[in-house]
Order: C-alpha cells, then sequence, then structure tokens
C-alpha cells in the first residue's frame, strides 16, 4: 500500500479537486498503478484527496466497461455510463472521447488477443467484479441552481465561494456518510453529503488547514440542486461523522457513493462583502445573512435556526450570522400576524417590481411569536435579534414572483 502511494503521489493534486486530466496523466506514465489504485479497496486514512483520486478512477473504469455517451450538464462536459455513472470530463474536452475511447479499446485487445503477457492488475481493472460498481453506477449529479450561483458571488463571505469549488466537491465525490431527508415534515426531502476534505480557504483564496474537530456537510434538494454547505463539528465518538446526525437526519444510506457537482454555471469575480445584505434560496426555502466575514462553522439551533460562529479561538464566540430555514412558513406566519408599526410583525415592501424586501426581524419575530423556538433556544434567538438591530441594513430580497408564489399556496 505504502509503495502504490507513493506511485500515485506526484499525480494527486494538493491545492484543488482532482479532475480526469490527473487520472489520465497517472494512466499514460504508470498503468500498472492506475489499474491497482483503482481496484484495491483503500483504508479512510489515506486522506480525503486519494479517496477522491480513486473515486475518478473506478468512475472512469465503469464508464469504459458500460459504454458511454457524452453531454453536457451545466455548461460542463460529462461523460454518462449507460448503465449509471458518471464523469466529468473538465478540461479534456476536446480530446476525452479519445482517451476514453482508447481506454475501451485497450480494455478489447486485453480481453481478445492470446497468449500477450498482462498483469493481475489489468486483468482485474477489465474482466474483474467489484461490489463498488454498483455504487458508482447509482451516482448522483448534484449542481447549483441560476438564482444560488449568482447568489454565492454577489456579497457572501468570501471563503464560502472557495469552500464551494473545492470542499463541497470533494465531499461529494468522496462522502463518509449519506443522509435522506432533511426537514421534519418530509422524510424524503433532500439530501446531506458529510465528508472530511484535506483542507479549508480564507475570504482571499488562500488554502488552509482543515479545521481540526469538524466535518464539512452539503446539502441537496430532491432534484439535485445543492443550497448550503457548511463546517460542522464533529461527533466526538465517531470523527467521521457531524454531532448529533442521528437526531438531525432522518435516514442514513448504507453506502456512500460518489457523486459529482457540477459547477459550470459559476461565475468567477467576486463582490465585495456585503454585511447585513440577507439572501434567500427558493431551493432550500432558507435565508442567509452575515453581518461578519469570519471563517465560521454551523451550529443547529433546532429546525428553524442554524447560527454560524467563528472557526478561529480568538476568544470572541459571538455569532457572526445565521441561516433561517423554512421561511415559506414564516412569511405566511408574519402575514397572519401583522400589525401597526407599534405592535405585532410588519411587513416591509420595497418599490422594485421584480423583488419584494423583507426586513429580516420580522421572520424571526414570526418565529418567536409562532412559539416554534424550544425554551432553552429562546436565548440564542434573542441574542440573534438584538445583534440584527444594531444593524442598519436587515433586508432580505425575494424575487416578487417566488413571494407571490408562497402567498399563492397558502391561500
Amino acid at each position: 500500500m505504502k509503495q502504490l502511494l507513493e506511485r500515485i503521489a506526484p499525480f494527486v493534486p494538493s491545492n484543488r479537486p482532482a479532475s480526469l486530466s490527473d487520472v489520465k496523466a497517472l494512466y499514460e506514465s504508470d498503468r500498472e498503478a492506475f489499474y491497482t489504485l483503482t481496484t484495491t479497496d483503500l483504508p479512510r486514512s489515506v486522506g480525503t484527496d486519494v479517496v477522491e483520486f480513486q473515486a475518478l478512477g473506478r468512475a472512469l473504469a465503469v464508464v469504459v466497461r458500460d459504454g458511454f455517451t457524452i453531454d453536457s450538464k451545466v455548461r460542463t462536459p460529462v461523460a454518462l455510463g449507460l448503465e449509471g455513472g458518471v464523469l466529468a470530463l473538465g478540461n479534456l474536452e476536446e480530446d476525452a472521447e479519445q482517451f476514453l475511447e482508447r481506454l475501451f479499446s485497450d480494455s478489447e485487445s486485453q480481453k481478445s488477443v492470446p497468449g500477450q503477457p498482462v498483469s493481475r492488475e489489468c486483468v482485474a481493472f477489465y474482466l474483474d467484479s467489484f461490489a463498488w460498481e454498483a455504487t458508482v453506477r447509482s451516482a448522483e449529479l448534484l449542481r447549483l441552481s441560476p438564482e444560488d450561483a449568482r447568489t454565492v458571488t454577489a456579497g457572501l463571505p468570501g471563503y464560502q465561494y472557495y469552500q464551494l469549488i473545492d470542499c463541497a466537491r470533494q465531499v461529494v465525490r468522496a462522502p463518509t456518510a449519506i443522509w435522506d431527508g432533511l426537514r421534519d415534515d418530509d422524510p424524503n426531502w433532500g439530501t446531506a453529503y458529510c465528508g472530511t476534505p484535506s483542507r479549508s480557504w480564507d475570504n482571499s483564496g488562500h488554502r488552509c488547514h482543515a479545521p481540526a474537530g469538524y466535518v464539512y456537510v452539503v446539502y441537496a434538494d430532491p432534484e439535485g440542486f445543492v443550497f448550503d454547505w457548511d463546517w460542522v463539528k464533529a461527533d466526538p465518538t465517531d470523527p467521521a461523522l457531524p454531532m448529533d446526525h442521528a437526531s438531525r437526519f432522518h435516514k442514513r444510506r448504507d453506502s456512500c457513493g460518489s457523486g459529482e457537482l457540477l459547477l459550470g454555471n459559476l461565475a468567477h469575480d467576486l463582490s465585495a462583502f456585503r454585511p447585513g445584505a440577507g439572501c434567500y434560496s427558493s431551493k432550500g426555502d432558507c435565508v442567509f445573512f452575515y453581518f461578519g466575514e469570519k471563517p465560521a462553522y454551523a451550529k443547529r439551533i433546532d429546525d428553524y435556526l442554524t447560527a454560524y460562529f467563528p472557526l478561529s479561538s480568538s476568544g470572541d464566540n459571538r455569532s457572526i450570522g445565521f441561516k433561517l430555514k423554512y421561511v415559506s412558513r414564516l412569511i405566511n406566519v408574519a402575514r397572519r400576524y401583522r400589525r401597526g408599526k407599534d405592535e405585532g410583525i410588519v411587513l416591509s415592501y420595497q418599490p422594485d417590481p421584480q423583488y419584494v424586501g423583507i426586513d429580516v426581524l420580522f421572520l424571526m419575530r414570526a418565529w418567536i411569536k409562532e412559539g416554534w423556538p424550544e425554551v432553552s433556544e429562546l436565548a440564542k434567538a434573542m441574542e440573534l435579534m438584538q445583534e440584527l438591530a444594531l444593524l442598519r441594513t436587515r433586508e432580505v430580497r425575494l424575487p416578487r414572483n417566488v413571494y407571490e408564489e408562497i402567498v399563492r399556496k397558502a391561500a
């Protein structure tokens, strides 16, 4: 095992997700190492970089064995296996098909030329059956909605962008656990992918060490749209899983398949951080609100509220933002409790034909008014509301058609 890891080390990138071109470079330089890596079960201790690299090699093996078509998904060329499986072609778009066909042709020659000496690893790659094949064929294709793709670069803390394009993709390719069921009212709604990225990122795009005692979780809706991604505290009894995972999600999957997160519709020009500029994701039906830009971890308070706290141990442990979930419910509650300026809840509408502006404090008051938080969690909610009250801007802008659809469904 040590010798294999030494042979593949020069081909495994340390500052970005692996790509098909990296796997191709290993194949052309050291085929026996490529065959062995793909067919050998590795211990998790080898690190996420290597596990992710192997996942690409296995996806390549399945696509070549089963046959494939090449298509474009979210502005990204991909090879789709005829029996399942997906392989992002990346910067190999021009010669990827030739490479895959050459690998397929090699498989035919290995099967049909009698007396040709080949290694056991080569035979295993082309002819043996493996349990991981079914997992690869069930791989899911994830992506961002155009709305969320615009939001990521429009004023969120910079680390959220850099960790999306690296940490989130690593986790989807090499998860340590996958759960179905993110919502209390629907055990089948959404999926959570948990993993241990090999690095983290700051707001300037500089690579950092992965924080000790944390795992990374990526959340997707039932259609495969990713709407949230965060560091969360790890379970002290099983550091590969998030804390309180048994109560947070409905059902853990028996096996962890390798998926692919496509980000071809994501812009590369980041706007400056805009504190107090809340953003809404219709895919997750949630609001994200940051009044600080320090790299943070997420702490679930209850079904409706997740708070963000700094990862650094600077001594200042105040919340620097939050995620408010079930926004559709909150808006409808706010509309029910709407009163005058001095009582109840007031909704503020901006004279914009495209958007409805809502003070996020109104949503949180609706949350309190309805009595959703548990008594033990009320103090945290009040603390966040006090911090929000000091901000000049607390507006969340919802597309008017989204707001009107929420109201229509509640009618």
